[in-house]
C-alpha cells in the first residue's frame, strides 16, 4: 500500500499517532528487542597490528566524507628514524655520519595509544559507531588487543556482528 501525505506536519502527526516518533515510543512487539549493551570489550584482532613501541598518543580519530581519508586531532606521537653506525662513514676531519634506518611515521598503533572515535569510521576491517554525545574510547593494550574504555556506540565486526557499547 502505498501512502502520500501532502505535508510534514501531516507526516509528523501520522508518525506520532502511529508510534513511530521515537525508539522510546516504539510499540513492543516479538520482532523488536532492546539491544543488550556490553560495558566491556575486547578486539583481540588489533594484537596483529599493534606497534611494538610504548605509544602516549591519546588521539580523537574522525570520519571526514572521504572514506580514505581521517582526521586526526590531539596528543601526537613520532616515531623518528634510527641511526646506523655500523654502516655510518667518516669524513676526511675524522668525524663519523651515520646513515638514517627507517622513516618518520605516526605511532598510531603503538601499546597504550588511546583512540576516541568520532562518527561512524571504518578501521582495519572493523565499522565504529560513535554516539555523538558520548564517543567510544579505546586503548591499545599488550597482550590484550583493543580495548573498550568509555563512550556509547556500535561495533560492527569482521562477522558482521553488531556489538552494542556503552559505559556504566
Amino acid at each position: 500500500m502505498k501512502v502520500t501525505i501532502g505535508s510534514l506536519t501531516t507526516l509528523m502527526l501520522f508518525a506520532m499517532i502511529a508510534g513511530c516518533a521515537s525508539p522510546s515510543h516504539r510499540p513492543e512487539t516479538e520482532d523488536f528487542q532492546s539491544p543488550e549493551y556490553r560495558s566491556e570489550y575486547i578486539i583481540p584482532d588489533f594484537k596483529e597490528i599493534m606497534g611494538s613501541y610504548n605509544s602516549g598518543m591519546d588521539v580523537t580519530l574522525e570520519a571526514t566524507d572521504d572514506p580514505r581519508v581521517v582526521s586526526v586531532e590531539g596528543k601526537l606521537e613520532w616515531l623518528m628514524p634510527q641511526l646506523d653506525f655500523e654502516n655510518a662513514k667518516k669524513d676526511e676531519k675524522g668525524v663519523l655520519h651515520p646513515k638514517l634506518k627507517g622513516t618518520t611515521k605516526l605511532n598510531t598503533w603503538g601499546v597504550g595509544a588511546r583512540h576516541t572515535i568520532k562518527g561512524t569510521l571504518q578501521v582495519h576491517g572493523y565499522t565504529f559507531i560513535s554516539d555523538q554525545n558520548d564517543p567510544l574510547v579505546f586503548r591499545l593494550v599488550a597482550g590484550q588487543g583493543y580495548v573498550y574504555e568509555k563512550g556509547q556506540g556500535t561495533v560492527i565486526t569482521l562477522s558482521k556482528e553488531r556489538v552494542f557499547l556503552r559505559s556504566d
